[in-house]
C-alpha cells in the first residue's frame, strides 16, 4: 500500500459516510441528507446525525448507541428529548479509535 496522507484518508472516509447516509435516508424514506439555505449548504461534516443513523454507521443496535451516548462515549447534543450527534464528532471518534 502506498503512502496516503491523513487528509486523503479523511476525505475518502467522508465520501464513504456520505454514500452510506444517502443509502440510509433512502431506506428509511427520508431525503434530508443536506439542508440547503440560500447562503450556503451544510456539508457532510456539519451534519447532525440521528441516533439511528449513528447506529447504522457503527453497525450496532439503536439501544446500544443510546447507551454509548448516555455514558458520553459518543459526544452528542440534546434539544430536550431529541439527541443528535455531529458527523465531525463521530468521524473524530472513529479516527481516535483507529490510532
Amino acid at each position: 500500500m502506498g503512502n496516503v496522507s491523513s487528509n486523503e484518508v479523511g476525505q475518502k472516509f467522508a465520501n464513504a459516510i456520505e454514500v452510506l447516509l444517502d443509502w440510509i435516508d433512502q431506506r428509511i424514506g427520508k431525503s434530508n441528507n443536506q439542508v440547503i439555505t440560500q447562503e450556503a449548504p451544510l456539508t457532510t461534516m456539519d451534519r447532525l446525525l440521528r441516533v439511528i443513523e449513528v447506529a447504522k454507521i457503527l453497525s450496532i443496535s439503536r439501544s446500544h448507541t443510546y447507551d454509548l451516548v448516555e455514558n458520553k462515549q459518543i459526544p452528542s447534543i440534546r434539544f430536550g428529548r431529541v439527541v443528535r450527534v455531529r458527523f465531525q464528532d463521530l468521524a473524530d471518534l472513529l479516527q481516535k479509535k483507529e490510532d
